[in-house]
């Protein structure tokens, strides 16, 4: 019996021809794109409406006080910490508060009723720096938390009844 390599070739040479043959190739290209948004964050939160920006708490007091410090706490039990991306100026600005104004020589109040404690926030620890109506303090936007340390200071004055008093001040965080 006598092998042809013939059959092998003739059998490879039908499969060429009945394979698919590319006559075109199509090219293109795929689109990939993100936006990225100034962002800062209060506190470890995103920075949104209705952040809390901390509380600023005078304690148990005598109603003979004479005066009475704090420090606005964070909810991590420091200062208000602020992280802004690079690029993203920040201002924080210090507006009014639920009663200012109601007792002469202060420019906030905490009231219980129609009872008012004066006091007032400031920049510093020394109380020297009055945060008023519209105090802006620049967030350094770097991508790295930063202490925005505010202090507050309350005075007793005479006739004061026992309660609980209460001031709520308006905050912005404009990046």
């Amino acid at each position: 019996m006598k092998c042809s390599t013939a059959a092998p070739a003739a059998l490879l040479v039908s499969l060429l021809v009945s394979a698919p043959a590319f006559a075109q190739s199509v090219t293109g290209t795929i689109d990939s794109s993100i936006t990225l948004l100034a962002a800062c964050e209060v506190n470890g939160s995103p920075a949104t409406n209705g952040t809390d920006f901390g509380s600023l708490d005078f304690g148990s007091q005598s109603t003979f006080f004479s005066s009475a410090t704090a420090q606005v706490q964070s909810g991590a039990g420091s200062a208000i910490e602020v992280r802004c991306a690079p690029g993203s100026d920040a201002t924080l600005t210090i507006t009014s508060g639920q009663h200012d104004s109601a007792v002469a020589g202060s420019g906030r109040a905490l009231a219980s009723g129609a009872n008012y404690v004066p006091y007032d926030i400031y920049r510093d620890a020394a109380l020297q720096n009055v945060l008023a109506n519209g105090a802006t303090i620049s967030i350094l936007a770097n991508g790295a938390i930063q202490q925005v340390p505010i202090y507050g200071r309350a005075l007793g004055n005479s006739g004061l009844v026992p309660g609980t008093y209460t001031d709520t001040i308006a905050v912005t965080l404009d990046f």
